[in-house]
């Protein structure tokens, strides 16, 4: 008998439970939507407020090949752009821009790119300073894209409107992490790299997994 190794992949696994979690993570202010604070008593006395997305204009940080989110933005009447990492814009349909353009205009900022020597790093303190006072960052792709420290401080001296992370340098993220010490913690929005797990996504996961075994065996 003799054993042969494989790596089989489950493609794109969660890609439109990503897609969903950036739309509404990338809405810091809307944590009434998020958590059951909306519904107490005391909130109809002092509702949050809610950001109206359309006429936004969501900038994207991508490997070059986009995946749904654009559209499900242009619903909300968003325009769209994005900054390829790889240097090779693959999708013709929204423009491509630079890197700096796309953090001082951007509204929100929406980063689904790997972790490789091009995105190490690629959004520190220079870039953060850069952003609109009232725009937003989210990152479902990898930690170490983003300057985790740098983005601790702007959001310390309220430089911008917010972030969301669904992934960091270290996970778990440690408890020394300056995220978690920041002066406006309500600028914040965390998820432990949990938002490609709809019920929809763990079950085509189990499915796959399935698949590619029973094909491994000819079954």
């Amino acid at each position: 008998f003799t054993a042969r190794k494989q790596v089989l992949k489950v493609p794109k696994l969660g890609a439109k439970a990503y897609e969903q979690a950036a739309g509404f993570l990338r809405v810091p202010e809307s944590k009434q939507i998020l958590d059951n604070t909306g519904v107490h008593p005391e909130s109809y006395d002092a509702a949050e407020k809610l950001l109206v997305l359309c006429g936004y204009k969501l900038q994207d940080v991508a490997d070059g090949k986009l995946s749904e989110l654009p559209k499900r933005a242009e619903a909300f009447g968003m325009e769209v752009v994005y900054y390829s990492t790889s240097g090779t814009g693959h999708c013709k349909e929204w423009p491509s821009i630079s890197l700096g353009e796309l953090m001082r205009t951007s509204d929100v900022i929406s980063i689904h790119a790997p972790y490789n020597e091009r995105t190490a790093g690629l959004i520190g303190a220079g870039e953060l300073a850069m952003m609109k006072p009232s725009a937003i960052i989210v990152n479902m792709g990898r930690g170490g894209i983003v300057d985790e420290a740098a983005l601790a401080e702007v959001i310390d001296n309220d430089l911008i409107g917010g972030a969301a992370l669904d992934v960091f340098t270290k996970e778990p993220l440690p408890g020394d992490s300056p995220l978690l010490r920041t002066r406006h913690p309500e600028k914040l929005r965390f998820t432990p790299h949990t938002a490609w797990a709809s019920t929809e996504a763990l079950t085509r996961l189990v499915n796959c997994i399935a698949d590619n075994i029973r094909a491994e065996m000819g079954l």
